[in-house]
């Protein structure tokens, strides 16, 4: 079962991982009254249970209110995919320094989880190269510590806080892998917005019916 955007990012957040502040609406009214409670500029996002909502304009960025306006009343109206938009998240449209890619699946092959961590993120990691992408297996059993995160960001070149900050992303989101079921949790991106200071703009959350 893939859940909406929000309740992975709700679920997540249980476990420590921090994500930009969102606020679900469910009419156009309610999704201007959140634009104008966060503040311009925004993105706003259709909550539906399948991937590819950008390329397919499920993702709308405003930087004034006529076109907030018009982009909340397109969204409310367009299906993605077999999927009718009944919910949009407005978010305030963070500046950042760096962003990543970080998931955790399973290995079909080994039939451990594994832990992959990527130095593109949003829809550019289709296209990362393999140099610029690292993976661990882990056991089940113990999970991922955090510095075991911390040799993965290290072979990606993160240094001083933003590698100890990115050990406790990875093994928290391992932990959350583990505890609830899941097929497959993503953060993308997972952006820098301060040195040593992460925050997740998009989750991907699968577990187990």
């Amino acid at each position: 079962m893939r859940l909406l955007e929000h309740q992975g990012k709700k679920l997540l957040s249980g476990f420590g991982l921090r994500f930009n502040e969102w606020i679900v609406a469910e009419d156009p009214e309610d999704a201007v009254a959140a634009m104008q409670k966060l503040g311009l500029p925004v993105v706003m996002k259709a909550q539906v249970p399948v991937g590819g909502r950008a390329k397919a304009g499920g993702v709308k960025f405003a930087d004034t209110e006529d076109a907030a306006h018009q982009s909340i009343a397109e969204l409310f109206r367009m299906r993605v995919g077999a999927h009718p938009v009944h919910a949009v998240s407005v978010e305030r449209r963070r500046k950042f320094e760096r962003e990543y890619y970080a998931g955790v699946t399973w290995d079909t092959g080994t039939k451990l989880p594994v832990v992959l961590l990527a130095r593109a993120g949003g829809i550019n990691v289709e296209a990362v190269q393999d140099s610029d992408i690292v993976r661990r297996g882990f056991d089940p059993r113990s999970g991922l510590a955090p510095f075991e995160g911390r040799v993965l960001g290290r072979r990606l070149g993160i240094r001083g806080k933003s590698l100890v900050q990115i050990g406790e992303v990875l093994s928290g989101l391992c932990r959350a892998f583990l505890e609830c079921d899941a097929v497959i949790v993503e953060i993308n991106p997972l952006v820098e917005i301060d040195q040593g200071d992460f925050i997740g703009l998009d989750a991907h959350v699968e577990v187990e019916d």
